[in-house]
């Protein structure tokens, strides 16, 4: 077709769809194998040591650092710490409830006694989890001081 001929729209449709469009060239990743990585040589690579990076992983302190309180989990202790506040708080619910009518309360005792228990259930839990991964990995790292 002549560029200032009209088109009908089947045509056009038909010239869209048989355009090609050639993929962009994808970025690699990794150097072929014939490629160097850098331009060191080979006598460099030997003498100088790698650097490794490393990426915390969690908030379970930082397992390399000396001290008490750098390898403490905190997200446990706080969960515990939690617990013990909301079962402080279902005693005081218990104790200011103790004789009187449930009306006379904006919510009733009895729903915020559930909430104090459900919240105290699932810091319990977490706390729980995180003390299944320092009881795993405290052994460990004795083992891999030990041996290495």
């Amino acid at each position: 077709m002549r560029p200032n001929q009209k088109m009908s729209y089947i045509d056009a449709a038909l010239s869209v769809f048989h355009q090609t469009k050639k993929p962009k060239p994808r970025a690699q990743r990794w150097p072929k194998h014939h490629e160097s990585v850098s331009a060191n040589s080979s006598e460099e690579n030997l003498t100088t040591a790698p650097s490794v990076n490393t990426i915390p992983i969690g908030n379970h302190g930082d397992a390399w650092s000396p001290g008490f309180l750098r390898r403490l989990p905190h997200t446990g202790v706080l969960a515990l710490l939690i617990v013990l506040l909301c079962a402080s708080a279902d005693a005081v619910v218990l104790y200011k409830s103790d004789g009187q009518v449930v009306d006379t309360w904006k919510i009733s005792p009895s729903v915020l006694l559930a909430v104090f228990s459900a919240t105290a259930n699932v810091c319990l839990e977490y706390a729980r989890s995180e003390g299944v991964i320092v009881a795993v990995s405290f052994p460990i790292e004795t083992s891999l001081k030990e041996h290495g």
